[in-house]
């Protein structure tokens, strides 16, 4: 059995067996899928999908299914303040500072642009964990929903690294 608690917690009891709670230093998790029978994909407030090892002996947060580094758009693609194409007064002053925070979650203080946007894939709070593809008794994709809208698939392939490149550590 899997309990996901509001203090930040996830539970997890075997059957006349031993129970696990790992705490976690962030926002609370929404929701889970089981991904074989030693690994959880669980997500929520903290927009990422965590990864969950373990068994009978205890359970730890092993990272993250969304790599910050290439989750960001592209800067190339990303038009700074005066975007791309703009005709005249569409594209100076008040008009501009108005489409950029609206559009582009980006505020200007001064001549800084702030920009609100996540470095995760998802925006907002994820919803929903999901099997979406299966193979040799493990699921090898799952998909996430959230608030923001988007839909993602996410391959469970990259829990291998991440469990061998963070196996050594011990919480």
């Amino acid at each position: 059995m899997l309990c996901l608690g509001h203090d930040s917690s996830i539970t997890i009891v075997y059957p006349n067996g031993p129970t696990h709670t790992v705490r976690l230093p962030s926002l609370p998790l929404v929701a889970l899928s089981w991904t074989s029978e030693e690994t959880i994909v669980a997500a929520g407030h903290d927009c990422k999908p965590l990864v969950f090892a373990g068994s009978e002996q205890g359970w730890q947060e092993v990272g993250t299914l969304d790599d910050a580094s290439s989750s960001k758009i592209s800067e190339g693609s990303r038009s700074g303040f005066g975007g791309s194409s703009g005709v005249g007064r569409l594209k100076a002053g008040a008009f501009a500072t108005f489409r950029d925070a609206d559009s582009r979650g980006q505020i200007t203080s001064g001549s800084v642009i702030s920009d609100t946007k996540l470095n995760t894939i998802h925006q907002n709070t994820i919803t929903s964990v999901r099997p979406y593809d299966s193979q040799g008794g493990y699921v090898a994709r799952v998909s996430t929903t959230g608030v923001d809208g988007n839909l993602v698939i996410w391959d469970t392939s990259e829990v291998s690294a991440l469990t061998a490149r963070i196996g050594g550590i011990r919480i």
